[in-house]
């Protein structure tokens, strides 16, 4: 295996992942908002990992995605 691989493989190890819950506490929301997020095709809300009928979510790339949000698309969860 060559070294630039071997690095690439080693990152895709190191990305976190979080169940619905965790990622709903992660971002202060219930459970259903994570839901209607992933519901809505305007938001765009990256697609989750299935794995044994349950979804993990990549955490960094929710958290991007959360950045990108105007304030008034996800004002309402905290409110």
């Amino acid at each position: 295996m060559l070294k630039q691989q071997k690095v690439l493989l080693a990152k895709k190890q190191e990305t976190e992942w979080a169940s619905n819950v965790q990622l709903a506490d992660h971002f202060g929301v219930s459970t259903m908002t994570i839901t209607r997020w992933k519901k809505d095709p305007k938001l765009n809300f990256p697609k989750p990992r299935v794995i044994n009928n349950r979804e993990y979510h990549n955490l960094p790339l929710a958290d991007e995605w959360m950045a990108a949000q105007p304030a008034s698309k996800t004002a309402k969860a905290g409110a």
